[in-house]
């Protein structure tokens, strides 16, 4: 795999993309204030700030791509709508444009990101409402996020399960084992949330009452393109598991 770099954009202040966007068309890195310096950076020195040259800042994907010279408006609009402190760590945010030629900003969701004990976790709940069949995100503050590799260089993030405390005779969870929500940084699935999961199967009579069946599916989110089938589905993988309150906790068994 090639390391994903951002270049500045000509007639821009702080804002970059990759080398030969919009082929990808849906992310760019917007450098907090005082950065923007540099021609090029790459996703490392973008999230690590003891690689050089580092700046800190956003990486924004979009629901559609600006219009070459419409770029400088893009940048004052998105400006406007962000917290005017600048992040103490490079996090995320889904932007919402009006169109290809007027890319003023309507919406804009943050996952803001900050360095907790040499550990980068959300700073903030993230909420985001979606149509069914989904029932909607919750992502947590405090949660930890990672970056994942192919090879040496980093291709995306992993949201990792947040810490758990004892539950209904359950043990208190594993530490983060960078398992959870990936968020792609490459190919066609940049910007969207991908995980594998259960969901609740066709009602189905049972004898027993404090079962429940649950298909297992492979499902992929995009916080800007709810419609899009090829980037928000629920594929069923084909395998199922019942799901049974014991006296003391859960079990979940494969069908």
């Amino acid at each position: 795999m090639s390391q994903v770099t951002f270049e500045k954009i000509v007639g821009a202040t702080n804002l970059y993309q990759p080398p030969g966007a919009p082929a990808g068309g849906k992310l760019l890195f917007l450098a907090a204030p005082g950065g923007g310096t540099e021609q090029t950076l790459t996703l490392e020195a973008t999230w690590d700030a003891s690689l050089t040259p580092a700046a800190i800042g956003y990486y924004l994907f979009l629901n559609q791509w600006p219009d070459p010279g419409s770029f400088p408006a893009f940048e004052a609009s998105l400006k406007a709508r962000l917290p005017p402190t600048p992040p103490a760590h490079s996090s995320f945010a889904w932007v919402q444009i009006t169109s290809h030629d007027n890319p003023s900003v309507i919406n804009t969701s943050i996952l803001m990101i900050t360095l907790d004990d040499r550990m980068q976790t959300l700073t903030d709940d993230l909420i985001l409402d979606v149509p069914l069949p989904f029932s909607g995100l919750v992502i947590s503050s405090k949660t930890p996020i990672s970056p994942a590799f192919d090879e040496e260089f980093i291709n995306g993030f992993v949201i990792q399960y947040p810490p758990q405390p004892p539950f209904q005779g359950q043990p208190a969870s594993h530490p983060p084992n960078d398992v959870g929500l990936s968020l792609a940084m490459t190919g066609e699935g940049v910007g969207c949330f991908r995980f594998e999961g259960l969901y609740d199967a066709m009602p189905t009579v049972t004898t027993e009452p404090a079962s429940v069946v649950k298909d297992f599916y492979r499902v992929s989110l995009d916080p800007l393109n709810f419609f899009d089938d090829k980037r928000t589905y629920m594929t069923p993988i084909g395998t199922s598991f019942r799901l049974t309150k014991e006296a003391e906790g859960f079990s979940i068994q494969p069908l």
